[in-house]
């Protein structure tokens, strides 16, 4: 995997673009690999459709160099493992191969799984995204004990206060009022035999386990926001039945449904903030839920 810029427009200079990205980015930021296409695909609701983007194989820009050494060698078999790739070089950068936060995370606790007083950590995987570097870095830094923190939830009151991203998101809904612009939409295909209230389990099931898809956004008398929770149970599972049409026609209601459904803003106020609507296409076909 490579990390890769998309960029829309005709003779850009793509050594130009890395030369500003790399002004105002850190290194691991900088693209490997940059596409240009006439103009980027776009989703039903306005966003750019990754799945549409075209695929890019990693070429090998820089001569093959085989792992050195026990710290090495056990560096490179993780990022193989993590990134899913068949060899990593020792001069091969981790974000260049397609790394990111939650992968180098991943790194993080394999590597403490092998040695759990390691003195690896996130920032020095930043700062040292290369492999014989960072393999050189843990070799001279002294081990260092890790305390076992423990995970504690905070305790749940009728008012919560907001994060900073939920702060800004119930902001631009204040002051644009309800939009889809923030929209996360997908669709599947179910086919074979479905048991519509299983599925309906399934989806109160998971409402209640993740409270933050049945937390609601509210303004106090004096235009402060806070978030309440609603209790389990929640979340109804709609269901359009499309199977009296015939092919042509029920391809073009699927179409306005799906259309329909990922334009449909949510109240903030009203949890839970997800749906899911079943389309039922024929006796043995699910739909999209």
């Amino acid at each position: 995997q490579l990390l890769v810029a998309y960029v829309a427009g005709e003779g850009i200079d793509e050594r130009a673009v890395r030369a500003a990205l790399g002004q105002r980015l850190p290194q691991y930021m900088v693209p490997a690999a940059m596409v240009q296409l006439p103009r980027l695909p776009l989703s039903t609701n306005g966003k750019i459709d990754r799945k549409a983007l075209p695929a890019v194989e990693r070429g090998s820009e820089a001569a093959y160099a085989e792992p050195v050494g026990e710290i090495e060698q056990q560096l490179a078999a993780i990022w193989q493992e993590v990134l899913g790739i068949e060899r990593v070089g020792r001069q091969d950068n981790f974000f260049a191969l397609g790394g990111h936060s939650l992968l180098a995370t991943s790194v993080l606790a394999r590597w403490r799984a092998r040695d759990p007083q390691s003195a690896l950590s996130l920032r020095m995987l930043f700062a040292t995204p290369v492999l014989q570097a960072l393999a050189a870095q843990l070799a001279q830094a002294p081990a260092a004990a890790l305390q076992a923190l423990e995970l504690q939830a905070v305790p749940r009151q009728p008012r919560m206060p907001l994060s900073p991203m939920q702060q800004r998101l119930w902001l631009v809904d204040r002051l644009q009022g309800a939009s889809a612009a923030y929209n996360m939409t997908t669709t599947l295909q179910l086919d074979g035999q479905l048991d519509e209230t299983a599925l309906q389990r399934s989806l109160q099931a998971l409402i209640a386990r993740h409270e933050i898809l049945r937390t609601g956004y509210h303004e106090d008398d004096e235009g402060e926001p806070f978030a309440s929770i609603a209790a389990a149970g929640a979340g109804q599972l709609q269901v359009v039945d499309l199977r009296h049409h015939d092919a042509a026609r029920q391809q073009v209601e699927l179409e306005r449904e799906i259309q329909r459904q990922a334009s449909l803003p949510f109240d903030l106020a009203t949890p839970p903030l997800v749906r899911a609507v079943l389309l039922r296409l024929a006796p043995d076909t699910g739909g999209q839920p």
